[in-house]
Order: C-alpha cells, then structure tokens, then sequence
C-alpha cells in the first residue's frame, strides 16, 4: 500500500510518491542496516503525510507525537509527518522533500537530534 497524502494537490501528491519511492530505495541501498531504517522504510511505504501551511513559513516540516518527555517517545511516536507546502525552499527542491520526510520519519521511530545517521541530524535542513 503506497504513502498515504492529505491536503495538498495533485503536483503535491506526484511529488511525495515520487519521493516516498526513492527514500524506500535509500533504506535498501543507502542507510540498509542502519538502525532505524527498516522503520523509515515502513513508514515510506505505509506512512501519511500530511500538507499544510505552517504559521511558519520558513518550516519545513514536523511530526507530532504526544509523549511527555523524550524517554516515553516510542510508546507516542505516530508514523503521520506534516509537510509545509508554503515553504518556498521545499516547493522547489525534490532532493530537500526526500530529506525532510527522512528526518521526520526517523523522528517518528524515535531517532533524535545529534544521533547521527539520518538528514538534519544538528536539528538544520
């Protein structure tokens, strides 16, 4: 079953299959046996992606989880990312899309900031 998109159109949805496609490839080739990654891949081919505007526009994008605290992070961690398609950065770079979906769904399978491995691991893209 293909990513899951909400919002958006339909230049949106072409782009974030697209992209979903190649993070798969990424997790089979480029990050295979990292830790992680098997959970990335599931959320790329199982996973929701939700576009919106951001009150910010210079965010790129996040994912909600409803933990208290980092520590219970796996037991809230939802496989949904958000998208901002106002930010003008990711409306025109496909390679910057991949990367964003990378960290947000490795954030969705508890990987954190300054963990290494994974794009915008210093918290930046």
């Amino acid at each position: 079953m293909p990513v899951t998109t909400q919002s958006g159109g339909p230049k949106d949805r072409e782009r974030i299959l697209k992209a979903a496609r190649n993070i798969i490839k990424r997790c089979d080739w480029q990050y295979q046996g990292w830790p992680w990654a098997s959970c990335i891949r599931e959320r790329a081919e199982k996973g929701t992606v939700i576009c919106e505007y951001c009150e910010d526009p210079k965010l790129l994008g996040y994912n909600k989880w409803r933990g208290p605290s980092w520590k219970n992070y796996k037991l809230y961690a939802e496989e949904e990312i958000h998208l901002c398609v106002n930010n003008r950065r990711l409306a025109l770079d496909d390679a910057l899309l991949e990367d964003v979906m990378v960290h947000e769904w490795a954030h969705s399978c508890c990987w954190q900031h300054g963990m290494g491995i994974y794009p915008g691991n210093d918290g930046t893209l």
